[in-house]
């Protein structure tokens, strides 16, 4: 009994610390649903009968008390922290996004699929950019972060284009759209 339940117990805890990157990474439209429910339900399944077990002392270590206890609250936390890895995303990959829109100018990528096996996603929902250049040379990269499934998204959007960058500012600075900010130079994150 005392093995089943460390190996819950670990299990428990790896699924509660994968959550939330899958989460962000992963459950974009009806693919995600099929996904991240099962997951869910899985995980509150082991904790469940892990939690009930807990009544059997004579079975139960440190590590299984603390350990059920601690997958419970990162499962849950996980479900609420989506801010926090869109923020470490953001952070962390900012080069690699630079280097792609330097690679968009300097022409030698366009729109669509990065076949370039970025893992985790470098544009959430199927590694997907959208790229716009003008005849002015102004160019604007779309990065996803949740594509939306009819006509919603947010994304990283990165652009040079005055009248896009008055769009968008002037939608953060009106404060009636939730989900615009500025980043950087260049540099947003939009919600349409």
């Amino acid at each position: 009994m005392r093995l089943t339940k460390t190996i819950i117990t670990s299990l428990i805890l790896v699924m509660a610390l994968l959550q939330g990157p899958l989460i962000y990474y992963y459950a974009n439209g009806f693919g995600g649903f099929l996904t991240l429910y099962p997951y869910m339900l899985a995980g509150f399944l082991l904790s469940v009968y892990l939690f009930v077990k807990l009544n059997h002392k004579e079975s139960n270590t440190l590590f299984i008390k603390i350990g059920c206890i601690t997958g419970i609250i990162l499962g849950i936390a996980t479900l609420l922290s989506e801010d926090v890895i869109e923020y470490l995303d953001w952070t962390l990959r900012r080069g690699t996004r630079d280097q792609i829109v330097k690679q968009v100018k300097d022409e030698k990528r366009s729109g669509g699929h990065l076949n370039d096996g970025y893992f985790p996603p470098i544009s959430n929902g199927g590694n997907n950019i959208v790229v716009e250049k003008l005849i002015d040379k102004t160019v604007s990269v779309t990065f996803f972060i949740n594509p939306g499934l009819l006509d919603h998204y947010s994304a990283f959007l990165y652009t040079n284009d005055p009248e896009k960058m008055k769009s968008v500012q002037e939608r953060i600075t009106s404060g009636k759209h939730k989900g615009f900010a500025k980043l950087d130079t260049n540099w947003y994150r939009v919600n349409y």
